[in-house]
């Protein structure tokens, strides 16, 4: 929450940590309301794809909508 000013002048590229640990003092939900709606979160899976199955994360990928990072990794996420 200390970097949001920053977050949302630079959209960089996040990752998140999010496994079993992490997901006891915090959600999705609210790392999305802190980040805004520019930003749409996914899974980074164990073979280099992105999709939308949160739940069974270990590591998320926030990626800024139309930035360059958008453009590069839009062919890496695979959404069933």
């Amino acid at each position: 929450k200390g970097a949001i000013q920053t977050i949302r002048r630079l959209q960089p590229l996040i990752v998140i940590e999010y496994n079993h640990i992490s997901k006891q003092y915090f959600k999705v939900e609210e790392i999305k309301q802190t980040i805004g709606d520019q930003y749409k979160i996914f899974r980074l899976r164990a073979d280099s794809l992105l999709d939308n199955d949160i739940d069974n994360a270990w590591n998320c990928i926030a990626i800024p909508s139309r930035t360059i990072f958008e453009e590069i990794l839009s062919p890496k996420i695979c959404v069933e």
